[in-house]
């Protein structure tokens, strides 16, 4: 008995020796494999990173980011492609120290540059922006979507003539550039220039037929020329591509009202209302349309809903920020 309980330990012992060489073959390849993966080089990281992005595994990138630069922290490539992860993930203030970091390290990388420029204009920090665009433009003056958005940059920082420059340069390096000719004809008209403005809208319509952005901004040039026909044949399309849109519907009525059209008119702006019913314009503009359709008491109802929103509606200081630019 006592032989058979010794062979029976000895047994035992031997298959724990035999599951630890075990564990330890299988740690040493998964060793072995992490090596064959895990990036040799910066410059491997940084495509490693990328091509997450790429495909769209955004955390996984985020994660590799970090790594490769903790690993290579002198490379710049490596921190701009963890800035640009960030960025992906919207964490803007943590992709704007990586690309930052990038920036430092390599200054004379126009990629860079512009990256962390969309940073900036995704924060609203327009002049940060248009210093990068601008040094980015400087490097590569090739680059059309580059003067695209230091126009842009330049616009919302009430540099208007500027930002004209910088839309013409880009339509010049490539005439087909996407919303080229709108950003021109939009900086045109915020100068009150509505003929030009007109002109470059036509030319975007052209390339880009229903873009409802376009449809609507041309629109609001020619009502402002008292072109209102017209205008309101491009405002119907664009509320049939963006039915949701209270102020195609308001400037629809607007259109039709300054075409004694009171009944259409009223339609329009009741939509308007329905869309937004807090602006107070809305209201005001549909007592005008439904006083000239001979609804007086409606007219009067709405007038006094005007009044009420007008009185309770904060007053702004500063600056008019305008209509977004796309």
């Amino acid at each position: 008995m006592a032989a058979r309980n010794c062979d029976a330990l000895h047994w035992v012992r031997g298959m724990i020796r035999a599951v630890k060489i075990f564990f330890i073959g299988c740690i040493a390849l998964l060793a072995a494999v992490a090596q064959e993966v895990a990036p040799s080089s910066a410059e491997a990281a940084a495509q490693q990173v990328r091509q997450l992005l790429q495909s769209g595994q955004i955390d996984q990138a985020v994660e590799a980011g970090a790594a490769a630069t903790s690993r290579w922290p002198e490379n710049p490539e490596t921190w701009h492609m963890a800035g640009l992860a960030h960025f992906k993930a919207g964490d803007l203030p943590r992709a704007e120290i990586e690309l930052g970091q990038a920036v430092r390290l390599a200054p004379r990388q126009a990629d860079v540059h512009y990256d962390l420029a969309l940073v900036h204009l995704s924060q609203k920090k327009y002049t940060e922006a248009a210093t990068q665009l601008e040094e980015a433009n400087r490097i590569d003056p090739s680059n059309a979507l580059a003067h695209i958005f230091l126009g842009r940059a330049y616009l919302n920082s009430n540099r208007t003539l500027p930002a004209i420059e910088q839309f013409k340069q880009a339509l010049r390096i490539d005439p087909n550039i996407a919303l080229g000719h709108y950003h021109l004809g939009f900086a045109y008209e915020s100068l009150g220039k509505n003929p030009l403005a007109v002109a470059e809208f036509r030319k975007e319509l052209t390339a880009h037929p229903d873009d409802p952005e376009t449809l609507y901004q041309l629109a609001h040039a020619l009502l402002d020329l008292g072109r209102a026909g017209e205008a309101a044949g491009y405002l119907e399309r664009c509320r049939t591509l963006q039915p949701q849109r209270p102020e195609a519907a308001y400037d629809l009525g607007k259109a039709l009202l300054a075409q004694n059209k009171p009944q259409a008119a009223v339609a329009a702006l009741q939509a308007a209302v329905q869309l937004s019913p807090n602006d107070p314009s809305f209201h005001y503009l549909l007592a005008r349309a439904l006083d000239a359709a001979g609804s007086k008491e409606a007219a009067k109802a709405e007038l006094e809903k005007f009044r009420e929103l007008k009185a309770n509606q904060p007053t702004e200081g500063g600056m008019a920020s305008g209509r977004i630019i796309k």
